[in-house]
């Protein structure tokens, strides 16, 4: 009823990152669609941006890049354990012992190679289906001195 238009919705918390040149521009904007409250960002995550052009910045997402590419190649599964690491070093060497291109490109030609079988497969139905009124084995239009195609 009437109290119902008093009662306080949950409030949700958003991530916005934006360049330092545009920080003035971006908290009046959210000041002006009436954001109840804006935090700024904690150190921790303050630290990892502020080395952005840290070679090992770098080095951590070009892996995380070529991660994701090989998520996109696999079959999505839960995970049955997970790693921790002490330092950036032991990510290094664990994500270096991984043969990331190596594994993306073997499932990227193998799921082509389905694929192109696949469609084979359907085409051949698709033929058959459209000779099912012939009523006899279709190995006779193929023999010794005879070849057939269907085009």
């Amino acid at each position: 009823m009437v109290f119902d238009l008093f009662k306080p919705e949950k409030m949700s918390k958003v991530r916005i990152m934006v360049a330092k040149k545009h920080y003035l521009g971006a908290l009046s904007a959210l000041q002006d669609t009436g954001a109840m409250q804006i935090d700024p960002l904690d150190e921790r995550a303050r630290g990892m941006l502020g080395n952005a052009e840290n070679s090992m910045y770098k080095t951590m997402a070009d892996y995380a890049q070529r991660f994701r590419a090989l998520e996109r190649q696999m079959v999505p599964k839960p995970a049955k354990s997970k790693l921790s690491f002490n330092s950036i070093d032991e990510l290094e060497k664990a994500a270096d012992a991984i043969d990331i291109d190596g594994k993306v490109s073997e499932l990227s030609s193998a799921l082509e190679h389905i694929d192109a079988n696949r469609k084979n497969l359907n085409s051949i139905i698709g033929i058959c289906s459209s000779l099912e009124w012939f009523g006899h084995d279709l190995s006779i239009l193929n023999g010794k001195s005879l070849g057939s195609f269907v085009l």
